[in-house]
């Protein structure tokens, strides 16, 4: 590896970070791309190991509690679950508004 590129989103988050076999130009040697929803909460990770992101790239997505009532998001848009690159499924469940989330279920599988 000769070069690490970065690039951000419009608000700042880390978008993607690629890797290059030269000082100049070259190839992709590795890359990570994070995808955002419209309140820059990371939605997916992708993490290429040889070359840059394709079609068949493994990531991690990230999905949050998007309960609304009376316009406010009652759960503060917390973490409700975390999909692994093997389809595992970790859901989070919360006690009192002052506990975090906790792993309520891990299963294999879509």
């Amino acid at each position: 590896m000769r070069r690490i590129e970065r690039t951000y989103t419009v608000r700042g988050g880390l978008e993607k970070v690629s890797s290059y076999d030269a000082a100049t130009a070259g190839n992709v040697v590795n890359e990570v791309l994070r995808e955002y929803n419209d309140l820059e909460m990371l939605t997916k990770e992708y993490q290429e190991h040889e070359g840059a992101k394709d079609g068949s790239t493994l990531y991690v997505e990230y999905n949050y509690d998007e309960t609304v009532v009376d316009n406010e998001y009652t759960k503060g848009l917390g973490p409700k679950s975390v999909r692994y690159p093997n389809a595992g499924l970790v859901h989070l469940t919360y006690g009192s508004a002052l506990t975090p989330p906790l792993p309520r279920s891990a299963q294999k599988g879509p």
